[in-house]
């Protein structure tokens, strides 16, 4: 079975930087082939510049910053080159609506597996309208994840990602 964890940050609205955050997550050192739609991966610095600048256009600058996805792999993924290509596959689910960073990261620090962060812009380039992350259009991704890898998904919703980025 393949978790799909959608992390809902509580923060205060005077914070700043968890959208910099975000985008620093995906783009560390341990992060193998990390890679965006509609965003570059070559900086964070870069990246959260050009996630900003679609907030800025639409006016929506507060609120929630970003959405952040975890996909961990059961043991059917066994090598980074066949994890990375389900990351870019399953990012890509996003990529006509919304900017999305995302990576790999392998099995170390004790996770059991390789896995999958996506940082995903809360604002929409196309519309502007804010992403919905209630259970029914997270379950239509899992759908989609369920499709791609051929396995069974379960949806987790956590408050914050500590529990996941300090382990994974």
């Amino acid at each position: 079975m393949i978790p799909v964890i959608v992390i809902r940050k509580p923060y205060d609205l005077k914070e700043d930087n968890y959208l910099w955050n975000g985008c620093g997550y995906v783009l560390n050192c341990r992060a193998i082939h990390p890679n965006g739609y509609g965003v570059s991966a070559n900086s964070v610095q870069t990246a959260y510049e050009q996630m900003l600048a679609i907030k800025k256009y639409y006016g929506k600058t507060t609120g929630n910053q970003l959405i952040h996805l975890v996909i961990s792999y059961d043991g059917s993924v066994t090598s980074k080159e066949q994890a990375c290509a389900l990351s870019c596959k399953l990012a890509s689910y996003y990529k006509n609506e919304y900017q999305v960073l995302y990576c790999t990261h392998s099995k170390d620090r004790g996770c059991s597996g390789y896995h999958t962060h996506m940082i995903i812009n809360s604002v929409s380039y196309r519309d502007g309208k804010m992403f919905i992350s209630s259970t029914e259009n997270m379950n239509q991704f899992c759908e989609y994840v369920s499709e791609v890898t051929g396995r069974k998904v379960k949806l987790y919703f956590e408050k914050n990602a500590d529990k996941h980025t300090k382990e994974c």
